[in-house]
């Protein structure tokens, strides 16, 4: 076996390309370093919420996805307080973040003691979270978690 005594080329990071320049709405050339950055990770809660739709979480948080290129959202049911086997978290979307979804953009269903991970379309300015439990006689505790790369 050989050993490498240099170190191997490398292709330049930042080299001319022609890319769209989204705040500018145009097509540019020249340099353009593209870097995917993640965002810290969103926690939003549910806690003890009875049989209700449209349910706000405890912190009502509205999420800028304005461009994200990336956007995983993980529900998780898995709290020993929560006894509802029938939760959906609604994903309200805006695309001026004042006028929002009356329908949602994005919905999931999850059951009692589950961890469920989905994507979602990037597009939209801002979402916000809204629960449903559809389970009566039951309480939901239920944490979603954001993920956005931009």
């Amino acid at each position: 076996m050989s050993k490498i005594s240099k170190p191997l080329p490398a292709e330049p990071f930042s080299r001319d390309v022609i890319f769209w320049d989204d705040l500018a709405e145009t097509w540019r050339t020249g340099k353009k370093n593209t870097i995917l950055s993640p965002e810290p990770l969103v926690t939003i809660t549910w806690t003890n919420t009875g049989a209700n739709t449209d349910v706000t979480p405890d912190t009502d948080t509205e999420v800028d996805i304005e461009f994200a290129q990336r956007i995983t959202v993980q529900i998780d049911s898995t709290d020993g307080n929560n006894t509802s086997t029938d939760f959906d978290v609604n994903i309200e979307t805006s695309l001026d973040g004042r006028i929002w979804d009356t329908e949602p953009y994005a919905e999931r269903n999850i059951g009692n003691g589950k961890l469920v991970t989905f994507l979602v379309t990037p597009g939209p300015k801002k979402m916000r979270l809204r629960g449903d439990n559809n389970d009566a006689g039951t309480t939901g505790y239920i944490t979603a978690r954001v993920f956005i790369v931009r």
